[in-house]
């Protein structure tokens, strides 16, 4: 086998370690290949959710903004034994696929994307000049958010499950403009 190959993850893991080997991937997306994951039917879902359902969150936007997720199975629970409580849902992730989707999103600083999408999630029912304005990310008060949200042509008034994934990235790459000095 050739060593130092872009990897490939084929896991059932435990359900309570979902979240964290995802963020995990994420960290490592550029030597990922794929993922096939069996994982919670509702964690799958977050995975490919759309803007305005409550499925959509942080996990949905970062894996949006570099991956593809494919539901591959359904798997019901008296497929185990012992039984979970919980129905199961076979995903691949594609990590920087060739697709038309991800080559159309501009380059990004995935940490400074998860900062921004964690801190807006966080405070997701708020509108996204008070979500924001609210993560301290930049030390930005309201106004220097309504300036990069003004060159981004996001409306204050959008709530931060509203945005798409090029919406989120747009704004992370106004936030680097503003902390480099350039906006």
């Amino acid at each position: 086998m050739e060593s130092g190959g872009r990897l490939k993850i084929i896991a059932n893991l435990p359900y309570s370690i979902s979240n964290p080997l995802l963020f995990k991937l994420l960290a490592c997306k550029d030597i990922m290949d794929y993922a096939v994951l069996m994982l919670q039917k509702e964690v799958a879902q977050r995975l490919s959710a759309h803007p305005g359902t409550k499925e959509y969150g942080v996990l949905s936007v970062l894996l949006g903004s570099c991956a593809e997720v494919e539901t591959l199975l359904k798997i019901g629970p008296e497929q185990f034994h012992p039984r979970p409580k919980v129905d199961s849902l076979l995903v691949r992730i594609t990590f920087n696929p060739p697709s038309k989707l991800v080559r159309q999103l501009p380059t990004h600083d995935i940490k400074l994307l998860k900062a921004i999408v964690k801190g807006a999630f966080g405070q997701r029912r708020k509108t996204l000049v008070n979500a924001l304005a609210a993560t301290g990310i930049a030390q930005l008060d309201k106004e220097g958010i309504r300036r990069i949200l003004s060159v981004v042509g996001l409306e204050e008034s959008r709530r931060p499950d509203q945005l798409t994934v090029s919406e989120y990235i747009n704004l992370a790459r106004a936030y680097a403009e503003m902390l480099d000095g350039s906006l």
